[in-house]
């Protein structure tokens, strides 16, 4: 919706803020987007901002988020009844966008049942700020996310900003094993205009590549069933002269060379990088690119100074198509961790070191980067059969998985 009118929608964190509170998330979801879309729907330029703070000075510690608007404001002789239900602050407003007044008693009524309020600041032409506060119960023993730096927030503004390039049409069979990867690609060439296929492991690659017409083939090296060398050795032999773009997180020059050998056309190292990745799928394309699209590791580099700031995905994650891949690897991360922690209890060299080089590739391509060095400390622990020190770089990517900041996709829809 903010897309729709070119509404710059933010949010700033002005405090730390807790992990977790309790209350009905259904409830505060509901609340959240009733004054954000009626933010949106009386702006028609500017902005809308969710600022948020923990107010820790009363009795009871209180969540408070302000929805700020640069829209038409309200009069302060509109305000009084404004919360009352089947109330428009003007007449003129139901003529001109719509709805029954009940959005606001609704809200106020949500706030207060679970134990907070909804108020209104404003000055009239400037635009206007419904402040939400939520009682968030006891926070003993919840881990406090600390606010972010202006460069992480300068960098989530700056990612929201950029966009995809645009390719001509095209086919491309995407031969990837692991689910973050493939809906990352899958998510940036759609975008692009390109249409795609998926194929789990090499076999069913080779499969479909056989039985199908492609522009690009981009193919995982490292795969179960059926590698990535094996099936592109597989589809030259057959006649198939398709591009073939190897994808592998061993950045190497005899690993490049080896890829070349098995018929591979170009080559890209993992983590995905979307800027390489549509360059490298326009080049195979024979098509001029911009070479300012998104880079997903560049915005990490300033943040990486500090060891403490929440965690923001550098992918464009105002598109909801995007922050659905966030939301997906905190998923699969969680399953990640608990996979770790049973090969190190079960001394499983093996499966450590296959599930920390599958958890390094998924988070880098998610927009991740600091997950990558402990990730691959515990790759190189498995493979050398050393787990002395596992346990400590579990530890520090469990530290990291508490710093992620989530988007809320029913809002950024």
């Amino acid at each position: 919706q903010a897309q729709r009118k070119n509404i710059d929608l933010e949010y700033i964190w002005h405090s730390q803020a807790p992990e977790s509170i309790t209350t009905d998330p259904t409830k505060l979801r509901q609340m959240l987007l009733n004054l954000v879309g009626n933010a949106i729907k009386f702006t028609d330029c500017g902005s809308v901002k969710i600022e948020v703070q923990l107010d820790i000075t009363q009795h009871e510690p209180l969540l408070i988020l302000d929805v700020i608007d640069s829209g038409i404001g309200i009069p302060l002789e509109k305000r009084a009844n404004l919360f009352e239900p089947f109330v428009q602050a003007d007449s003129s407003v139901v003529r001109k966008f719509g709805g029954t007044g009940l959005g606001l008693a609704i809200s106020r009524r949500i706030a207060r049942a679970l134990g907070g309020d909804v108020v209104i600041k404003d000055t009239q032409g400037s635009g206007t700020t419904f402040r939400i506060t939520i009682n968030t119960g006891s926070l003993d023993d919840i881990f406090m996310l600390p606010a972010p730096s202006s460069d992480a927030l300068q960098s989530q503004r700056e990612n929201s900003q950029k966009e995809i390039i645009q390719l001509p049409q095209g086919k491309v069979l995407v031969v990837e094993d692991g689910e973050i990867n493939r809906k990352l690609i899958e998510a940036v060439l759609a975008e692009s205009g390109l249409e795609i296929e998926i194929a789990e492991n090499g076999q069913i690659g080779v499969e479909k590549a056989l039985q199908n017409n492609y522009d690009i083939i981009l193919m995982d090296m490292q795969m179960p069933v059926k590698d990535g060398y094996t099936a592109a050795t597989e589809l030259r032999q057959s006649g198939i002269e398709t591009p073939i773009i190897a994808m592998t997180a061993h950045a190497m020059l005899d690993d490049e060379q080896k890829c070349l050998a098995a018929g591979c056309s170009g080559y890209l190292s993992k983590p995905i990088n979307i800027s390489r990745l549509l360059t490298t799928v326009a080049d195979a394309l024979y098509v001029p690119h911009q070479v300012d699209a998104i880079d997903t590791q560049a915005a990490e580099a300033e943040d990486n100074e500090r060891n403490d700031h929440p965690l923001i995905s550098s992918l464009p994650t105002h598109k909801p198509v995007f922050a659905k891949v966030v939301v997906k690897f905190v998923d699969y991360l969680e399953e990640q961790l608990i996979m770790i922690q049973e090969a190190i209890d079960n001394g499983d060299h093996a499966r450590l070191a296959w599930v920390a080089h599958d958890l390094k590739g998924a988070a880098g391509s998610a927009g991740f980067a600091d997950f990558t060095e402990p990730a691959f400390r515990l790759e190189l622990m498995g493979k050398n059969k050393d787990l002395h020190a596992a346990q400590a770089s579990l530890v520090e990517l469990t530290k990291l998985s508490k710093r992620i900041v989530v988007p809320e996709i029913e809002v950024l829809a």
